[in-house]
């Protein structure tokens, strides 16, 4: 028996990584991105606190306007995650995952959506 089978080629990869931090109202804020083709993750940490306990999803659906989200990892309770998400997903166009792990008050988000938007304006290619 002869075996045809060709070995399998190396693809590189299309995942990239990208690593930003910043201070905000005194809470050291860490952000990883993960590039992937059409899609990307962003987690948003405490430095001091990292911690994985929400994950909500953004996409853009060919029958609505809005794209259509929701909460995979966590209670849900508060829609910060999943609205975020629903931004980023409008801006970036692209599926969106979003792990907002930052605990605090609501004054932090806004602080922290601009530092995002910074960064996607000034580094594109990174998300």
């Amino acid at each position: 028996m002869v075996n045809d089978r060709k070995p399998p080629k190396l693809v590189e990869s299309s995942f990239s990584t990208h690593i930003f931090s910043d201070d905000l109202q005194g809470t050291k804020i860490l952000f990883q991105v993960i590039k992937m083709l059409d899609s990307c993750i962003i987690f948003i940490n405490d430095q001091n606190n990292l911690k994985f306990v929400d994950l909500s999803l953004a996409i853009q659906s060919r029958f609505e306007r809005e794209p259509l989200t929701t909460n995979l990892v966590g209670h849900g309770v508060d829609n910060s995650s999943v609205n975020l998400a629903n931004k980023l997903n409008k801006r970036l166009k692209k599926l969106v995952y979003l792990s907002l792990n930052v605990e605090g008050d609501r004054l932090l988000l806004p602080g922290l959506e601009k530092r995002l938007y910074e960064e996607i304006k000034s580094r594109p290619e990174k998300f």
